[in-house]
């Protein structure tokens, strides 16, 4: 099925249906297609489909829930999975850090741009580079 963004595109159609949907939807939704993912925090999920699309889904955000990050490097070796990428987002640790530094009404918008930031830089350089720009 991979073509496209057709699984960003039915993930977020479970959104578009007006049904409130839950975590659970998106687990069940990831081991009926193939999908791996994270829990990031108590409100975000992070996605990677079998074409190697990232997203990330922000239960927080009502008007666009499902954002696109990025794609995994094709050239991903054995040891960098999607699974094994998913499973390298940064810990919540840094959230709670930024707390205390960042006003809250804009901690939010750091963190996703942090988060995607990681991503772009794990697909690009690697997992050990991403961690170094994450927390410096």
């Amino acid at each position: 099925m991979c073509g496209g963004y057709a699984y960003y595109d039915e993930i977020a159609e479970l959104f578009d249906r007006g049904r409130n949907v839950t975590q659970q939807d998106i687990f069940d939704y990831c081991e009926d297609n193939d999908c791996h993912w994270k829990l990031l925090n108590e409100y975000q999920i992070m996605v990677i489909d079998p074409c190697s699309l990232i997203t990330r889904i922000d239960f927080t955000k009502k008007d666009r829930p499902v954002e696109i990050l990025g794609f995994v490097r094709e050239d991903v070796s054995h040891d960098e999975s999607p699974a094994a990428i998913v499973n390298s987002v940064p810990m919540p640790t840094a959230e709670k850090w930024l707390s205390f530094f960042i006003l809250p009404d804009r901690l939010e918008e750091v963190i996703g741009d942090l988060d995607e930031g990681f991503v772009f830089m794990q697909t690009r350089h690697g997992i050990g580079h991403a961690r170094r720009w994450y927390w410096y």
